[in-house]
């Protein structure tokens, strides 16, 4: 699946105090039709992320107020229809303890600013792939982890609950049993 397909209709949430962070990255999704809901505060966010149903929240780190960090726990103790919802750290910091810090907190992945408008593209479309395909064939458990990208074209899943794990051509995920439920 190309990535125009990939992203045409999604929903996307962004949270970050800085307007013009917001104005880039709605012009960076427009040309793919994706919906995307800007807020300045992690407030706002959580408004909006029970009203707008995203299938992405990309989320600042450092807000006034309330952080990136508090935001995205405060998502991951929700009712479990938004909690699992994928999630972007977009933070100024490239070390690697802050990037362990944001999976740690709960964030999927975390993207260094400033970053291509390729490379916000190409995350946001793995996540999707990765959401898309997230019931264990074993089990039927929908909480699989993603390990690794092993190529531009292949996936590692992990099953928390039966502790089944098993790297998949995109192409051929479907028929592995994985099941597509985004659109």
């Amino acid at each position: 699946m190309d990535t125009p397909q990939l992203l045409d209709g999604l929903r996307v949430l962004v949270v970050d105090d800085d307007t013009d962070n917001l104005d880039l990255i709605k012009v960076i999704f427009e040309e793919y039709n994706v919906q995307v809901i800007a807020v300045t505060s992690a407030g706002e966010a959580l408004e909006a992320i029970t009203q707008f149903k995203p299938n992405i929240l990309i989320s600042d780190i450092a807000m006034p107020g309330e952080d990136g960090y508090s935001l995205i726990q405060k998502v991951r103790n929700l009712a479990l229809t938004v909690s699992q919802i994928p999630a972007i750290a977009l933070t100024a910091h490239a070390s690697e303890e802050a990037g362990a810090l944001a999976l740690d907190a709960g964030f999927s992945i975390r993207l260094v600013k400033p970053f291509d408008p390729d490379d916000l593209i190409a995350v946001v479309s793995k996540l999707v792939l990765i959401a898309q395909y997230d019931i264990c064939p074993v089990c039927n458990i929908k909480q699989l982890s993603f390990i690794e990208w092993e190529s531009l074209n292949k996936i590692r899943f992990h099953c928390r609950s039966c502790k089944w794990n098993e790297s998949y051509g995109l192409h051929k995920a479907k028929v592995a049993g994985f099941m597509n439920r985004y659109h």
